[in-house]
């Protein structure tokens, strides 16, 4: 009888000392419990850690992962099929409740803390400046033009608008400014054609040399010239200014041939007006008293020139 028990004996040592496992293969079961006594807790040795793979085995991470490279190194942060499964029920909770999306809008009286969050949650940089927006270069903007984008810029912070729409805001800005000054830029063009067109027919003869004593004067006077070209578009400014230039022009430039006089001189010019005396035009008129203005300056100044030899 004790022969048949200690023969016994070993077997049942033999079973402690062999794990079968579902999945057919055999494990030491002094292999159970190393990572327990690592860590010092050798209670944990009593579950084990076969049983939560099981039955998908050892290679349970590149069965589940289909052999993608990404993926497995993702796969290798969880420790068992278990673990991947109850990180999954996790997430699935979160985006059941909606804590994955982004605030839509501050609650009243917001901290400085949540409209730090909502803004980070949302796009909105940290202050003004970090929008980067920009006139184009092609519009020439001025100091009107970058106070009106820094101002655009606090105002699009201060509402909380992401980076993203306050770009696509301004860039519509732009491009509807540049619209607007193509179209007034061609507006100004005809404009300008018309008056050239009216003053040739009302000046006639003299709209060559009219234009001539212009544009001399308009080198000689850079400040005003930038401003009859502003309102070149005006066409009283551009006779304005004609007249203007005609008065103190030196009276050596309203002698001698003009194109549009088939080459009179100054004399032949006052000689034709004083013929035409009481069918001059207004625009005659004035032409008239230029020359006789111009021919008395003349005079006086060849008699200064007489005295002084």
């Amino acid at each position: 009888m004790s022969d048949n028990t200690n023969a016994a004996a070993p077997a049942a040592s033999e079973q402690d000392a062999i794990v079968q496992t579902q999945d057919g293969s055999e494990a030491a079961a002094s292999d159970s419990g190393q990572l327990a006594a690592v860590v010092g807790d050798t209670s944990a040795s009593e579950q084990g850690d076969g049983d939560d793979y099981a039955p998908w085995g050892e290679n349970w991470r590149q069965d589940l992962t289909g052999g993608d490279e990404a993926s497995l190194k993702l796969a290798q942060r969880y420790t068992s099929p278990r673990a991947v499964w109850q990180k999954l029920l996790a997430q699935e909770q979160v985006i059941r409740r909606g804590a994955h999306k982004a605030p839509t809008e501050l609650p009243a009286n917001a901290t400085p803390e949540q409209i730090a969050e909502y803004r980070k949650a949302v796009g909105v940089p940290e202050t003004p400046d970090g929008y980067e927006i920009k006139f184009a270069p092609e519009l020439g903007a001025g100091e009107t033009e970058q106070s009106l984008v820094k101002s655009f810029a606090q105002f699009a912070h201060e509402q909380n608008v992401p980076a993203q729409h306050t770009k696509k805001l301004f860039d519509w800005y732009q491009q509807e400014l540049m619209r607007t000054r193509q179209e007034e830029q061609s507006t100004r063009q005809r404009q300008i054609a018309r008056n050239d067109a009216d003053l040739q027919k009302e000046w006639g003869a003299d709209y060559s040399r009219n234009a001539r004593i212009l544009g001399e004067w308009m080198e000689t006077h850079p400040s005003l010239a930038q401003a009859i070209k502003t309102y070149a578009h005006d066409k009283g400014v551009l006779a304005e200014a004609v007249e203007l230039a005609l008065e103190l022009a030196d009276p050596e430039s309203l002698i001698g041939g003009e194109p549009g006089l088939g080459g009179k001189s100054m004399e032949d010019r006052i000689d034709e007006l004083s013929g035409k005396y009481g069918k001059r035009t207004p625009a005659e008129e004035k032409e008239y008293d230029r020359l006789l203005e111009a021919r008395i300056k003349r005079n006086e100044g060849g008699g200064r020139r007489n005295r002084a030899a």
